[in-house]
């Protein structure tokens, strides 16, 4: 299968929390053109089809768009008995605390300190350049 769309944490040798964090930005369209729908027997109310969604998200970023290395990794950060019950956002967050407790925090400090606005760029797309 081409992995050329799957998330590998191991491409990543700076910036990966913020990688992860665009690729999940990406993957929201990615899910939505799926255009999968829960049973409609099994969800008959709008909180059990959320939760169907939710379970049903998590399998598919990581069945079709997390390479191996990120398996692995969700698998570290998780217990068995978790992974069943686990929502999307809930194994984002594991993610997002895995990745930021390996990030190196005195380089990203030091590449925002030296952030100046370019001659050309405007007030509003500088701002939108600190933020990210």
């Amino acid at each position: 299968m081409d992995n050329s769309n799957k998330f590998n944490p191991n491409d990543f040798t700076e910036g990966l929390f913020e990688a992860f964090q665009e690729f999940v930005a990406q993957f929201h369209y990615s899910y939505e053109a799926l255009n999968r729908e829960p049973p409609a027997a099994a969800c008959t109310t709008p909180a059990t089809r959320a939760v169907w969604i939710s379970i049903d998200k998590r399998r598919c970023f990581l069945g079709r768009f997390a390479d191996r290395n990120l398996q692995k990794r969700y698998e570290d950060v998780t217990s068995v008995e978790d992974r069943e019950k686990m929502t999307f956002e809930n194994m984002l967050e594991c993610f997002r605390l895995e990745f930021k407790l390996n990030a190196n925090t005195t380089l990203a400090n030091f590449k925002f300190r030296k952030l100046v606005q370019l001659q050309n760029e405007s007030f509003d797309l500088f701002v939108i350049r600190i933020k990210r």
